[in-house]
């Protein structure tokens, strides 16, 4: 539990958001490419056809997980869940 208090979750979203942008970018920018180039030579290309679009996509989905999971861990870590206190009806253990 001490993991999930100190764990920057804000840096780690916003890291996993950047990759995502730009994996999503390269893929799409990718095919256009390589469907141009398969377009010159009379040839056809798909989205999955190399190893590399393979890896890119599966990047961007793994970073897409990533970054919702961190972003929902944030929420909650500044909501107070991984405080150990029993919170109920807005009034913590031992208060009075």
């Amino acid at each position: 539990m001490t993991f999930l208090k100190k764990m920057p979750w804000g840096i780690v979203a916003g890291v996993a958001a950047i990759i995502v942008v730009f994996a999503t970018v390269a893929f799409i920018a990718l095919g256009f490419i390589l469907g141009g180039v398969a377009g010159q030579t009379n040839e056809v290309a798909g989205m999955f056809d190399e190893w590399y679009q393979v890896l890119l996509f599966v990047v961007d989905v793994v970073c897409g997980v990533i970054m919702i999971g961190s972003i929902v861990l944030f929420v909650l870590k500044k909501l107070g869940k991984f405080d150990g206190k029993k919170v109920t009806e807005g009034k913590v253990d031992g208060d009075i």
